[in-house]
């Protein structure tokens, strides 16, 4: 039994979504996964759900155990956690939120639809500031600031909350950590406890973590759009008689900068095309993507939803062609609304125990050489020339010019090499 409580620290966490985050309750009544409300209608992140995130990020070791506590399954024996999670809540100072429904669907090879690989989830949207506190309890003199620890390891390798987190969903950017400690052994600080209002903004101080460094093991890439960029979204609200709606357009999602809406490269978009070609380049992309089914394994390579910045949109009408006549087939106009131009930057983060090996490494050093080229679009239509990227820079040096193939690629090995270390 743990002796009596001798000092109280609590820590106030306010972060912003910088990409769309799905913590759904298992059953949807619009989607096939809503997200998670509370009682009165309001997203959020349960504390549990946190608590996972945050305990992931330490070694599963003597320390862990004591300040998160443990259940022996052999004996029965337990012990208390000495770090309480609450739940991350919608701060004030949100003046709206935007949920919106994502489709997903799995392809194969020929980028067609695999049956029954029609998925839809409601989202909140990035830009969406939450607030969320921790509590840790101190038994003895000795007893370690281990939250602190916690938080600073967060920062450091980054934070993602809800599902999909490998694909670009739930990323997050910590904007401040405030702490205040209370000295029980003081009846001063004990009536200033008693007192104490979490919610409130008094007694609040900078807890003295820097927020500002990125995650580590990432690789971070800019890109150049060449030409047109068509991720559909089908679910286009189309107003009776108007006929200047688009059947479809690309895919847009609500920004962490400013209340727009910009088009995206889903994380998933990015993933899809990437696996299938380093497979093709003799990787091991079971262990590198990870595998999903009875044996469920996680995925070592994460990639970041990417939005386009300075882009235009532009509407293009087409319909198909009778070979034989050479007029039009009937009922084959549609209408799309596809991004030309613009820029835009794509993290790849690497989380697995150990170092990528050269294989993997190189598989994927071609594979965004390929990307480099044009000899690999995202998203459709590639076919007909969408989806076509140009690598300007990669971790902050510059792609230069006219750069041959054997040139690009050694410069991209030696980056992944450097960031998955």
């Amino acid at each position: 039994m743990m002796s009596k409580i001798i000092k109280k620290k609590y820590y106030r966490i306010k972060f912003t979504l910088q990409s769309p985050m799905n913590i759904g309750y298992g059953e949807g009544e619009k989607t096939d996964r809503d997200i998670l409300r509370n009682s009165v209608g309001m997203p959020y992140i349960p504390a549990s759900s946190i608590a996972g995130v945050m305990s992931s990020k330490m070694a599963d070791d003597g320390d862990k155990k004591k300040y998160f506590g443990e259940i022996d399954k052999n004996s029965g024996g337990r012990s208390e956690s000495r770090v309480i999670f609450y739940d991350a809540i919608v701060s004030e100072s949100n003046k709206s939120l935007y949920v919106s429904i994502r489709d997903s669907v799995a392809l194969d090879e020929y980028k067609t639809a695999k049956d029954g690989a029609k998925f839809d989830m409601e989202v909140l949207e990035a830009g969406t500031e939450l607030i969320t506190y921790i509590e840790q309890s101190y038994y003895d003199e000795s007893d370690k600031d281990y939250v602190e620890s916690v938080l600073k390891r967060a920062v450091s390798s980054g934070l993602s909350f809800g599902g999909k987190c490998t694909r670009g969903f739930g990323e997050i950017k910590i904007n401040s950590i405030n702490s205040v400690c209370f000295n029980l052994e003081n009846k001063d600080e004990v009536d200033k406890w008693l007192d104490f209002d979490i919610e409130s903004g008094s007694h609040w101080q900078s807890a003295g973590i820097d927020i500002s460094t990125g995650a580590d093991k990432t690789l971070t890439l800019k890109l150049a759009l060449q030409g047109g960029l068509s991720i559909r979204r089908y679910t286009t609200e189309v107003n009776e008689g108007d006929s200047t709606s688009p059947d479809m357009e690309q895919l847009k999602s609500h920004t962490a900068n400013d209340n727009n809406y910009a088009p995206v490269i889903p994380g998933t978009t990015w993933a899809g095309a990437i696996r299938h070609r380093m497979e093709e380049m003799g990787a091991d992309v079971d262990k590198v993507f990870g595998t999903a089914g009875k044996e469920t394994k996680r995925s070592e390579l994460s990639f970041s939803e990417s939005e386009i910045k300075d882009s235009k949109d532009k509407v293009i009408s087409r319909n198909a062609i009778d070979r034989f006549t050479g007029g039009t087939v009937s009922g084959a106009l549609f209408t799309e609304k596809i991004c030309m131009g613009g820029e835009t930057e794509l993290d790849i983060r690497w989380s697995g125990k150990e170092r990528i090996n050269e294989n993997d490494a190189s598989a994927l050093a071609a594979t965004l050489s390929d990307l480099h080229f044009g000899l690999l679009a995202i998203g459709g239509a590639t076919s007909i020339g969408r989806g076509i990227f140009r690598i300007t820079s990669i971790n902050g040096k510059e792609m230069q010019d006219g750069l041959d193939g054997r040139h690009v690629y050694d410069m991209i090995f030696n980056e992944i090499k450097e960031a998955f270390r």
